[in-house]
């Protein structure tokens, strides 16, 4: 239940959201952000990175929704009734941000599972939850067209080399990869 709440909390911020524009000159520093990421990634963490650096004009093409986000969407900001797993709050919004919608789709991860100091570990059954999210999340928006889920990928993928694509450490590669090739 706690994974078709959080996946109706996005969707209400694309259903909901109101028009607001996109602060200046954002495309140019996702651009930059991106330019950071260190290079010798893995190839497969490259491709992922070249294919959202092509990307990235999709989730600022008009008509894609700008949305106050959470920029900081972690376990200990998102309470929940344990008993039924409903969520009942979503706490610490110091870091909220104007961002392209899905930017903080990222977050979906620390549902899913759990990083250790060594790794990251996912949920025995975190296919069927992020299956169930998914399904909960588009049911809730209306369909959307092969674009619009390719941008909103895109965004979630941007999230997460802006969050976790500076770590050089040998673990943290493998806890980034491990969220990226998903």
């Amino acid at each position: 239940r706690t994974v078709e709440e959080f996946a109706r909390f996005f969707a209400s911020a694309w259903n909901n959201g109101p028009a607001i524009q996109q602060p200046p000159g954002l495309l140019d520093e996702y651009y930059s952000i991106l330019d950071q990421v260190p290079h010798g990634l893995p190839e497969q963490l490259q491709s992922k990175l070249d294919e959202v650096r092509k990307g990235l004009p999709l989730i600022f093409r008009p008509g894609y929704p700008m949305a106050l986000q959470h920029d900081d969407l972690l376990g200990n900001n998102i309470y929940v009734d344990e008993a039924i797993g409903r969520i009942t709050g979503i706490v610490d919004w110091s870091d909220g941000i104007i961002a392209p919608f899905g930017v903080s789709l990222s977050s979906l991860e620390a549902i899913l599972g759990v990083q250790t100091l060594t790794s990251w570990h996912f949920h025995p059954n975190h296919l069927s939850l992020r299956e169930r999210f998914w399904e909960t999340f588009y049911g809730e928006i209306g369909n959307s067209s092969g674009e619009g889920r390719r941008s909103i990928e895109i965004a979630r993928l941007f999230g997460l080399f802006r969050a976790h694509g500076f770590e050089e450490k040998d673990k943290a590669i493998v806890y980034f990869e491990a969220l990226c090739l998903l």
